[in-house]
């Protein structure tokens, strides 16, 4: 198990190593610097699961920590405790205006620290579970559609960063309703997770799937072409024909559309998402699936695949 890691910042030697043993044997990995400059390349380099630092430093103070922090997405949830030996309420009061979580008084007390430190890790993971299943979808543990759209554009914009291009599928399961009405919602359940596992199973690591509504999913694969995404679409279609064939008693098709942009594309979420859902609505119309028997009976999915 990973020790939880703790970056100190302080620029008193003495106090620096205090605190550095007080929270080593309380079984923390620890890091210290002495000044704010230095803590933001330290959490840079290693995200730390809560700050502890002096509020009086040369260079960059904690409060000019605690505001470069909170000004960036990435840490400004980061548990940050602020010391200081002054017994100024109002510096107390100006830090937790400012963002921080808690603060202590100097001379540090061991057992005050380590509980304060103690609460912050908690309710940090407290949080970090709190917001995972916000966006799992309870059902089948995929992404749900706030997840899947959370996904697609950090991966929209990595993808221009790096000038990869990137693929949506959408997917609508055809004979879905019927199962669902003559067997029962329970069974349509399990063909609604049996689908989600084939999903998962199918993909490569770093794509990503989810259940966007009813028996529609959504897969983002990060870097595929259009023309590849198509060889996906099309494996997928057949893999869910099957699986629910030999586990749920009955073949559910899946109706896929395909769309793609190139890294130069200025298409944003919404509109990516209209032009797959559209591509799959044509697919579904032209009965183009891989259907039980096979590839070569029947096209391959419908698309839009065209780059804009």
């Amino acid at each position: 198990m990973q020790l939880a890691h703790v970056l100190v910042v302080d620029d008193e030697p003495d106090m620096q190593e205090y605190l550095e043993r007080v929270l080593r044997l309380a079984g923390y990995s620890v890091e210290a610097v002495p000044n704010g400059l230095q803590a933001l390349a330290c959490i840079d380099a290693r995200r730390p699961d809560v700050v502890v630092s002096d509020l009086r430093m040369p260079e960059l103070d904690g409060f000019g920590l605690l505001a470069a922090l909170r000004r960036r997405a990435d840490t400004r949830a980061l548990p940050f405790i602020l010391l200081t030996a002054s017994d100024d309420r109002g510096l107390e009061v100006a830090g937790l205006d400012g963002g921080a979580h808690d603060f202590v008084q100097k001379p540090v007390e061991p057992t005050e620290l380590l509980a304060r430190v103690r609460v912050q890790i908690r309710l940090a993971a407290d949080l970090a579970a709190a917001r995972a299943e916000a966006v799992r979808d309870e059902l089948t543990g995929l992404y749900n559609r706030r997840g899947l759209l959370d996904v697609l554009r950090r991966e929209l914009a990595h993808a221009r960063r790096s000038q990869a291009g990137l693929s949506i599928l959408y997917i609508d399961l055809d004979g879905f309703k019927a199962i669902n009405d003559s067997l029962g919602h329970a069974q349509g359940d399990l063909l609604l997770c049996t689908v989600g596992r084939v999903l998962g199973a199918e993909l490569r690591a770093g794509d990503a799937v989810g259940r966007l509504g009813g028996d529609e999913f959504g897969v983002l694969l990060p870097g595929a072409s259009a023309a590849s995404a198509r060889v996906i679409a099309s494996r997928l279609a057949q893999s869910i024909a099957d699986v629910t064939t030999r586990e749920c008693g009955g073949a559910v098709g899946a109706s896929i559309g395909v769309a793609h942009v190139s890294s130069s594309s200025r298409c944003g979420i919404e509109e990516l998402l209209e032009r797959a859902d559209r591509a799959m609505y044509s697919a579904k119309r032209l009965h183009r699936l891989v259907g039980p028997s096979g590839p070569s009976k029947r096209p391959t999915p419908d698309g839009a695949p065209s780059e804009r």
